[in-house]
């Protein structure tokens, strides 16, 4: 087992863990928070205004809008493996923990769930935390870099959004890509020999920054990003050509697009919701679109871009331990040992 600096606290080897009773605990905790999930889902969903427009139609482009957004969902697996240790990680288990974070994203507000990917991993693949956690700061830069350019093309304007706070998104995040690696060698230089166990986790995130921060991963990374977006975009086009409504051009499914990503960028309620809806419906009246309709097809929408995860989320917390309880154990352990200390 790793330790030291290449671990953030003892990993307990699988023959010293508790099995029996906690075993069947750990099972019923996790199917318990598989009910909660679906629960909060269904609460969420209004039934009543997706049966008022359900039809065929609607039920097919939702389909077919996961052909595209597949291979969006692969790439920004692959982006993650890359990011989280050289070689990168196994691509399937990088799509299950992205699955998980963006499953528990539904329920839960501010996007908080991503730090479950670095705990997943963890318990998965021994990955450390400070590694898993650095490489989700890093993922999220490169995202604010083309949310930050996608809400720069027109769609900020039309939202009522700052042009001031869109230039800053993509330039903001551009130069904190920059200057990450070089603060993240100063700062664990500094950090070298300190004790705490807080300088020393600090101390393995800017490491790890700074060994996988290269010319060939950040280029393949932000290739990965730009696909991972763009077949986004080619979902949607692919939806709204199926709608029963007139086409819409390509820079009005890049309008709905820009929309959608700035809305899911503010804070808001677990999912986006609310945000998301207005978002499209806003847009897609601009574009003649009657309200009720514009309703009904953010409302299918939204549903297209939470099924995936809705679906297979359940059933990988069911199958596999998240690590939330493994690091807790571990935790503690290690405070207990240098309490005796």
């Amino acid at each position: 087992m790793l330790s030291g600096n290449n671990q953030d606290v003892s990993v307990v080897e699988d023959s010293d863990r508790p099995q029996g009773h906690f075993s069947g605990y750990a099972t019923l905790l996790r199917f318990a928070l598989v009910i909660l999930v679906v629960i909060l889902l269904a609460r969420q969903i209004d039934f009543a205004s997706l049966r008022l427009s359900f039809d065929r139609t609607l039920v097919w482009a939702a389909i077919l809008f996961q052909i595209p957004m597949i291979t969006g969902h692969l790439w920004y697996a692959r982006r993650h493996a890359i990011l989280v240790r050289k070689p990168p990680i196994p691509l399937l288990i990088a799509v299950e923990a992205i699955i998980l974070s963006a499953a528990l994203n539904i329920v839960t507000p501010g996007r908080i769930a991503e730090l479950v990917k670095a705990t997943y991993l963890r318990s998965r693949l021994g990955v450390p935390l400070a590694h898993g956690l650095s490489a989700v700061l890093i993922e999220r830069l490169f995202d604010v870099v083309f949310v930050g350019a996608i809400a720069a093309t027109g769609v900020a304007g039309m939202l009522n959004v700052g042009g001031t706070l869109v230039i800053a998104l993509p330039i903001g995040g551009l130069t904190a890509l920059f200057v990450l690696r070089p603060c993240a060698t100063l700062l664990s230089k500094r950090l070298a020999g300190r004790h705490s166990p807080f300088a020393r986790f600090i101390e393995r995130q800017c490491r790890h920054i700074v060994t996988i921060l290269k010319r060939d991963i950040i280029a393949r990374a932000a290739l990965l990003t730009a696909g991972s977006w763009l077949a986004h975009l080619a979902a949607l086009a692919l939806f709204f050509h199926l709608l029963p409504m007139r086409s819409l051009s390509l820079p009005e499914v890049t309008l709905v697009f820009g929309a959608i990503v700035l809305a899911s960028a503010i804070p808001a309620l677990p999912a986006g919701l609310g945000m998301f809806e207005a978002a499209v419906v806003y847009v897609l009246q601009s574009r003649g679109v009657g309200f009720n309709q514009a309703l009904a097809f953010a409302i299918v929408l939204h549903v297209a871009e939470l099924l995936p995860a809705a679906v297979l989320g359940p059933v990988i917390m069911l199958r596999r331990s998240m690590g939330v309880g493994q690091l807790s154990s571990d935790a503690i352990v290690a405070i207990k040992g240098m309490r005796r200390r």
